[in-house]
């Protein structure tokens, strides 16, 4: 007598997550290299002199203002934060492959956000939006 094995089957992955995914390693990607070539422009800039010239440049508009502070703050703070917005991006499509709930959440509130770049934000994060919320995919992330 054969015994059946009552097997709970892990739902399919919808497509659109794969193409958000995709979306996001993208994003990640491009985030990561801008960081990089900010972080590059700061070094190399620090080294060629350039952000004494452009320090000495803009001293002619504010006098009182330390220029060469405020471009290497200013360089920094990008880099870091497109930094970490390109690993944000990468994990968030990790957690979408996995099927992570919270990466569920976490599109969601990057959709909204994403809404506010106009046009073509607007209607990528519109279809994203709708998509996420079909029945198929909010039971591939089991919310």
């Amino acid at each position: 007598m054969e015994t059946m094995v009552n097997r709970i089957e892990a739902p399919s992955r919808p497509g659109i997550v794969l193409f958000v995914a995709v979306l996001n390693f993208l994003t990640g990607a491009a985030s990561l290299f801008a960081s990089f070539v900010m972080t590059m422009a700061l070094a190399l800039g620090n080294l060629v002199g350039l952000r004494q010239y452009a320090a000495d440049r803009a001293v002619t508009v504010a006098p009182q203002i330390d220029w060469a502070i405020v471009l290497n703050l200013t360089f920094g703070f990008f880099a870091a934060t497109a930094f970490v917005v390109g690993v944000a991006y990468i994990l968030l499509g990790v957690g979408q492959l996995r099927g992570r709930s919270s990466s569920w959440y976490f599109q969601i509130a990057m959709s909204v956000v994403g809404l506010l770049f106009v046009p073509i934000g607007t209607v990528i994060n519109t279809f994203i939006l709708v998509f996420f919320f079909q029945p198929p995919t909010r039971t591939y992330f089991g919310v």
